[in-house]
């Protein structure tokens, strides 16, 4: 079974956990707890599920619909059909899950935090210019605030004093992301690190708040978070394995 196969399945897997037991469900479930891709969708799936079973759940029942129903087969006259509660909650229902459907489709196309990371580093790999060059941070700020790049980032503690190099913007995937290019010293060395910055909105599997993540990732080491609306990765080179974290 690959992916594809256990995203059809987990479709119908319903959010109560009533389907935990039936043995349709096994090997997709499993695939699940070992696919990390695979895990992080599924959870995006039941969360939308128990979103709109809440939503269905919260819809108000009248009470006076068992007899207004009992006295309904009375009348020989059909009501007007939007009269009936029974009908209006299934109006209600159906109307929820239309709102709904726009706001599905734009998670589920949204990218994942891992794929703004792999295609930074290969922007990284090629980077050959950057559109301004300044030490000086305000300098750099005002320039990104004249130009349409993140002006309102914030810098890690230890970051916050070193030279900056210079920054450029740049598109991914319909949204605008800004790195900014600073230099660090590692013995008598100089080494850049590179802050790129992104609204948090435009991925999903988003990094947590506040305390970053560290991971090493081939000729890259990363240190990623959000922050107020953003969110923040910054590369270094994994030579000097350990030097990110000394910059918080």
């Amino acid at each position: 079974m690959d992916k594809s196969e256990a995203k059809i399945i987990l479709q119908a897997y319903r959010a109560n956990g009533a389907d935990a037991t039936d043995p349709h469900f096994t090997e997709a479930l499993q695939l699940a707890g070992i696919d990390a891709e695979l895990k992080a969708w599924f959870a995006e799936q039941q969360a939308f599920d128990r979103a709109i079973s809440a939503k269905l759940r919260s819809a108000p029942v009248p009470a006076d619909l068992r007899a207004s129903i009992l006295a309904g087969r009375k009348v020989v006259p059909a009501p007007i059909w939007w009269r009936r509660p029974a009908a209006l909650i299934a109006v209600v229902a159906a109307m929820l899950m239309l709102l709904a459907i726009p706001f599905m489709l734009q998670t589920r196309n949204t990218p994942q935090f891992s794929e703004f990371k792999r295609d930074s580093m290969s922007f990284l790999d090629s980077l050959n210019k950057l559109d301004m060059s300044s030490k000086d941070h305000e300098t750099v700020r005002a320039w990104l605030a004249a130009h349409g790049g993140h002006k309102q980032f914030s810098l890690p503690t230890q970051l916050g004093g070193k030279p900056s190099l210079g920054c450029r913007i740049f598109e991914w995937k319909g949204n605008k992301v800004t790195l900014i290019c600073f230099n660090t010293t590692v013995g008598k060395k100089f080494e850049e690190v590179h802050l790129l910055v992104v609204d948090e909105r435009a991925i999903r599997n988003r990094p947590p708040e506040g305390k970053p993540v560290f991971e090493s990732n081939g000729e890259w080491d990363t240190a990623s978070w959000r922050d107020d609306g953003l969110a923040y990765v910054l590369f270094g080179h994994a030579k000097n394995h350990g030097k990110l974290e000394q910059l918080f």
